[in-house]
């Protein structure tokens, strides 16, 4: 039997790191005293991953504002993703997912600066219209970018996430929230509250 002489390099991402698909990490750091959940795009330094520039960092706060709207936000998918296959209609009963006009909700705020947005669109390799997550930071300096770099790092402030990757990082809350409580300082209760919006 021939064997090849290049075997697969095995990354591994380090602590704090949860996988939500290829090199698509939830990443916990603490930047400034300030904890911080990131979904960030990592890159290969063999043997291991490190976290890259594109993605977006959120506080606690702002995660547990995200994962507080799961089902807002499934709903969205579900709803949107209808309508592409030609299966349903954007207009839809009157339920806590839908405004005042009966229409699905897909614009939600995270804080003042940021938002998550339910929308379809092309994937980059993919010849087909996709539902996505877009997690943005929106906010701008005051004064025009002179930089094409800086205007480049601003507008990386953002993840988007497949329907895929948006139920795997809903998958990885349990060990996001068990890994803030033992390793982060925050207390059991704590782990205990944003458990709960998984078992409602």
């Amino acid at each position: 039997m021939i064997t090849s002489p290049f075997e697969p390099t095995i990354y591994t991402a380090g602590d704090h790191t949860y996988k939500i698909e290829n090199f698509l990490h939830v990443y916990l750091t603490k930047q400034k005293d300030i904890v911080l959940v990131g979904l960030i795009h990592f890159y290969a330094k063999a043997p291991i991953l490190k976290p890259g520039m594109k993605g977006i960092y959120l506080t606690v706060d702002q995660y547990r504002k995200l994962i507080s709207k799961r089902d807002s936000i499934s709903n969205a998918i579900k709803h949107i993703k209808e309508d592409i296959e030609g299966k349903g209609s954007s207009k839809m009963t009157k339920t806590k997912q839908t405004n005042k006009d009966g229409q699905v909700e897909t614009d939600f705020d995270i804080s003042e600066n940021k938002t998550t947005i339910v929308k379809s669109d092309f994937i980059f390799g993919s010849n087909q219209v996709h539902v996505v997550v877009d997690i943005r930071d929106n906010s701008r300096p005051n004064k025009p970018f002179r930089d094409t770099r800086r205007f480049q790092d601003n507008m990386d402030k953002a993840v988007i996430l497949t329907e895929k990757q948006w139920n795997s990082l809903l998958s990885l809350h349990l060990k996001v929230i068990r890994d803030l409580a033992d390793n982060f300082g925050y207390s059991e209760d704590f782990a205990d509250e944003l458990s709960s919006y998984l078992i409602e």
